[in-house]
């Protein structure tokens, strides 16, 4: 049990300053915690640590042992620590009953009892959630630290492009997201060859961009919208009856779908796709070389983020899941033409890409936390 701080009881010298004092000492250190638990950060059975020191109704406590908790637990549960005053004396047990936050005595409150932390237990020797109560505010808290990001049993997996709702039960678990990877950019066109040995340098065609996923809003109207188109690629340049056309250069990728997860009352997780590939440059024609020339390969697949957050659920919960598409591949630029009479076209630029995959190389799932 936590002992009481006795306050000074002489009241002999009935100075207005030592009134003072003590009336300061009261009021200054109204709602006063500074309170450990044992295993604070594991999922291990918690105590109050030696040391704590918290108030009570303008009493002051100390706990000279680490102290065992008593009462009733509730398995699967959110559970309250009370420190419970009687005499010079507190003890700590669990309780079911929510306190109310008093701010005359800054503390959370059941009656004349102090709730001083909170925990989630899955059975009496797995805790969830530990949670000093120390503020108005931290009865919101979460405490994660102790949910892993590995192992467990998979729960909800996201369908490619479809909004999968479940209802999962109390609990610790973790999401893992990654969002589609961006559309493959284009591969740049060849050129022609060429009859004229001393023709000067020529570039072929630029490849298009791919852009970045870009989201304004969490809502889900709008971040299910579609993600940057690539950018169509420039064409080569035309030849003549002794110069090849260049290349045109491949399109840019589109970018990849966002992954998410909803979970009611607590937030959105948000798993942005990668950006789209980047187009490969059209081959070109290199003085006094006059064979042709292929053209620079598209960017690979950029891939998308990659989130794995853990979470615990008080209640029941729903939770919505949605897996994002790649993004579609720049198209290939088209190649010169060969030399002949008159002027030849350059390679034809490929089109930046404007559709979605049907597959994703991403993932949206959920995992309930191992013990």
């Amino acid at each position: 049990m936590a002992v009481m701080i006795t306050e000074p009881l002489d009241r002999r010298p009935m100075t207005d300053d030592w009134q003072r004092f003590l009336f300061r000492t009261t009021i200054q250190g109204g709602g006063f915690i500074l309170l450990q638990l044992d295993n604070m950060n594991t999922t291990g059975v918690p105590r109050v640590l030696q040391g704590s020191r918290f108030e009570i109704s303008g009493s002051f406590f100390l706990t000279e042992n680490d102290e065992d908790i008593g009462g009733s637990l509730v398995e699967n549960q959110v559970n309250f620590i009370y420190a419970v005053p009687l005499g010079n004396s507190a003890h700590f047990v669990y309780s079911t009953d929510r306190p109310v936050f008093d701010p005359r005595r800054g503390g959370w409150m059941n009656g004349t009892d102090r709730a001083v932390a909170r925990v989630f237990p899955t059975d009496e020797n797995t805790f969830w959630d530990k949670v000093v109560l120390d503020s108005e505010s931290s009865i919101r808290s979460h405490n994660q630290n102790i949910v892993p990001a590995t192992g467990g049993t998979p729960v909800a997996t996201g369908v490619v492009g479809r909004l999968i709702t479940t209802m999962l039960p109390a609990g610790a678990y973790y999401v893992e997201l990654q969002g589609g990877s961006g559309g493959r950019g284009g591969d740049g066109g060849s050129s022609a060859a060429s009859s004229n040995s001393l023709s000067s340098d020529r570039s072929g065609g630029a490849g298009g961009r791919g852009f970045e996923n870009i989201f304004i809003t969490p809502e889900f109207s709008k971040v299910m919208g579609n993600t940057p188109d690539g950018e169509n690629a420039i064409n080569g340049i035309n030849g003549s009856h002794s110069i090849g056309g260049t290349g045109g250069g491949g399109g840019g990728g589109k970018a990849g779908r966002l992954s998410y997860c909803h979970i009611e009352r607590i937030g959105l997780l948000i798993a942005r796709g990668g950006r789209g590939g980047n187009g490969g440059m059209g081959g070109g024609i290199l003085a006094h070389n006059w064979a042709a020339h292929s053209g620079r390969p598209g960017e690979a697949p950029p891939q998308g983020d990659r989130i794995v957050s853990g979470f615990i659920l008080h209640t029941a919960t729903v939770v919505t899941l949605f897996l994002g598409n790649n993004g579609g591949d720049g198209a290939r630029g088209g190649n010169g033409a060969n030399r002949s009479s008159g002027t030849v076209q350059g390679g034809t630029g490929g089109d930046g890409a404007t559709e979605f995959a049907e597959a994703s190389s991403g993932y949206a799932r959920i995992f309930r936390a191992p013990l």
